[in-house]
C-alpha cells in the first residue's frame, strides 16, 4: 500500500502546476466543466434542443454517479495535497474537506460517457476533454492521481450501467432516434 501511496504523491508533485503561466488560467477555466451544475445545465440544453430521452439517463447517471461519490468522499475522508504537502501549486482554490474520489472526475467522465454514446464519432475528443478537466484537477492541486482515477472509474461505470439498462430495454421510455 505504501507504494502506492508514495507513486500518487510522486506523479502528483511531477504533474501539479506543470506548463507554462497561462495554464493557471486555462485550467481554473476547463476545470468548471466538471462541477455537476455545468453538465446539468448542458444535458438540460441539449434535451430542450433535440428533444431527446436519452438526456434524462445523462442526468440519472449524474445523480447516480454523484450519490457514490458523496457517500466515498465521507468514508474515505481523505485530506486534500495542499493539506499534507508543504509545497503545492494552487491557483483559485483552496479546499480542505475530503478529496477521494474526485466529484469533477466522476461528473465528467458520466457526461463523456453518455455523451459517447450518442456521438460515437466524437467519443475519443469527449474522453479527451474528460481526461483534460481531470488533470485540471492535479494541475490546481486539488486531487491525487488516484482520486480522478476513481472518479473517472465511478462516472464511467454508473453511465456504463444506464445505457446497459437501455440497450436491453429495461428502461421503456428510452427513444433511440438520439441527436445525430
Amino acid at each position: 500500500m505504501d507504494f502506492f501511496l508514495g507513486l500518487d504523491k510522486r506523479l502528483f508533485c511531477y504533474l501539479n502546476g506543470w506548463g507554462p503561466p497561462f495554464s493557471d488560467y486555462l485550467n481554473f477555466f476547463i476545470t468548471f466543466f466538471g462541477e455537476g451544475i455545468v453538465a446539468l445545465v448542458i444535458f438540460i440544453g441539449w434535451y430542450v434542443l433535440c428533444r431527446k430521452r436519452v438526456v434524462l439517463l445523462g442526468i440519472g447517471s449524474l445523480a447516480v454517479s454523484g450519490i457514490i461519490c458523496r457517500i466515498l468522499k465521507e468514508v474515505f475522508a481523505r485530506p486534500r495535497p495542499l493539506a499534507i504537502l508543504t509545497s503545492v501549486h494552487t491557483f483559485g482554490y483552496s479546499f480542505k474537506c475530503s478529496s477521494f474520489p474526485s466529484g469533477h472526475a466522476t461528473t465528467i467522465f458520466a457526461a463523456a460517457t453518455i455523451l459517447s454514446f450518442s456521438y460515437k464519432r466524437l467519443a475519443p475528443l469527449f474522453y479527451l476533454f474528460a481526461f483534460t478537466v481531470a488533470y485540471s484537477r492535479i494541475y490546481l492541486g486539488l486531487h491525487w492521481p488516484s482520486d480522478l482515477i476513481a472518479g473517472g472509474a465511478i462516472g464511467y461505470s454508473v453511465s456504463k450501467l444506464f445505457l446497459c439498462k437501455v440497450q436491453r430495454g429495461q428502461v421503456s421510455t428510452f427513444n433511440k432516434n438520439i441527436c445525430k
